[in-house]
């Protein structure tokens, strides 16, 4: 019910793709420290499994997109404190995914590879490196959806 009244709120604000990015950044990006803390190796597993799934399904952009969003979304519960913004996250990813590239695996592999990076830095504990691979990756996003890439 909290993710549908997100969503209606959100619709009415018709927010632009570029502030959904900016909230992204803000609250991603400054959680890491906190998932680096309270990571599980159950959590890692999920987030391996998330990695794998967007490989095996690179070709299925809808299917890889959830895989992606999944991760993501598993980053924030590591973090232990969730509620609102994973709301906000897949109303992201439902107003985003029609203008990812269709048919081109290579987009969903090089997304895989740089969550693969950014999990590294999670597990070896590197909070900036681990920071500066969250922001560059959602700033690439910016510049996709924003046709400058």
């Amino acid at each position: 019910n909290l993710s549908a009244q997100i969503q209606v709120q959100m619709d009415i604000a018709n927010f632009d793709i570029r502030e959904f990015i900016e909230a992204r950044q803000l609250i991603e990006v400054n959680i890491i420290p906190l998932a680096i803390r309270r990571m599980t190796p159950a959590l890692l597993g999920r987030l391996e499994d998330a990695i794998s799934r967007i490989e095996a399904n690179a070709g299925n952009s809808a299917e890889a997109d959830c895989w992606d969003r999944e991760f993501h979304l598993l980053l924030l519960e590591a973090c232990g404190n969730r509620v609102l913004f994973s709301a906000a996250l897949v109303t992201y990813f439902e107003k985003t995914t029609e203008n990812l590239p269709q048919n081109d695996p290579q987009f969903f592999l090089d997304i895989a590879k740089n969550e693969r990076l950014l999990l590294t830095a999670i597990k070896a504990g590197r909070e900036d490196e681990a920071k500066a691979l969250l922001s560059h990756q959602l700033g690439e996003q910016v510049e996709l959806l924003q046709g400058t890439r």
